[in-house]
């Protein structure tokens, strides 16, 4: 994506693709050098350059888009994420009438306070099959618990993951050893769809992969051995 937030050319392009299925958009580090040089200056440009503003410009391809990647930058370094904390989540996806696969930062969605996140059927498509969701904090639980009740309104998701990075959101355990990860994947599983966790191959943990792990009780055991128990 260009240096320019405006994104004047973008409508113009995406007009002629008049069968564009799939766009993946991506950010670079460059505001991290600019907030540095002048603060004033680029706050206003952020202001302008919200997902909103982004969503706009891509109102040539609301009509066909099915894979919408949006914001996540895979691969890279924790500061090419550093334009997160100067962006707002969009309004909505809804405009998007045949997204199927939407893959997003929490920031880009719904934020990261939980009194102010919208209501998932305020934001995501009818169409919607598979949200990914990078950079996950504990506050996003409640939020997602909102989707069970609403399956007529979401009648096509099949699917919602979180993905864990090093460097921005939770950390893996937080989210995945806590009675809200359960109590999430019950509720929509009862509606047929699947709630999974995963993480870049950086952090991952060998015991992770055993179901009948759980750090509160290896903390535990561990404790207890290191106690000099006299008789």
């Amino acid at each position: 994506m260009p240096g320019n937030t405006t994104y004047q050319q973008i409508p113009a392009v995406l007009s002629r693709l008049t069968a564009l299925k799939a766009l993946r958009i991506y950010f670079n580090n460059e505001w991290r050098n600019r907030i540095s040089r002048d603060l004033e200056e680029t706050l206003s440009i952020f202001s302008r350059g919200d997902h909103s503003t982004i969503v706009g410009t891509l109102s040539p391809a609301h009509s066909t888009l099915e894979v919408l990647q949006f914001g996540v930058s895979l691969g890279y370094s924790h500061d090419t994420r550093a334009y997160l904390d100067w962006v707002q989540p969009a309004d909505t996806f809804t405009s998007f009438k045949c997204l199927r696969l939407l893959v997003i930062s929490q920031e880009g969605l719904v934020g990261t306070a939980s009194n102010t996140m919208k209501h998932p059927t305020a934001l995501l498509p009818q169409s919607l099959e598979a949200l990914r969701i990078f950079y996950p904090r504990y506050s996003l639980y409640d939020w997602i618990e909102l989707i069970a009740p609403c399956r007529e309104q979401l009648p096509n998701l099949r699917l919602l993951q979180l993905y864990i990075f090093n460097g921005r959101g939770d950390l893996f355990e937080k989210l995945r050893y806590t009675n809200s990860y359960y109590r999430t994947k019950k509720a929509l599983g009862s509606i047929g769809t699947q709630f999974r966790l995963g993480c870049s191959t950086d952090i991952a943990r060998e015991e992770w992969k055993d179901e009948n792990y759980d750090p509160c009780t290896s903390d535990l055991v561990e404790f207890l051995e290191s106690l000099d128990v006299q008789a």
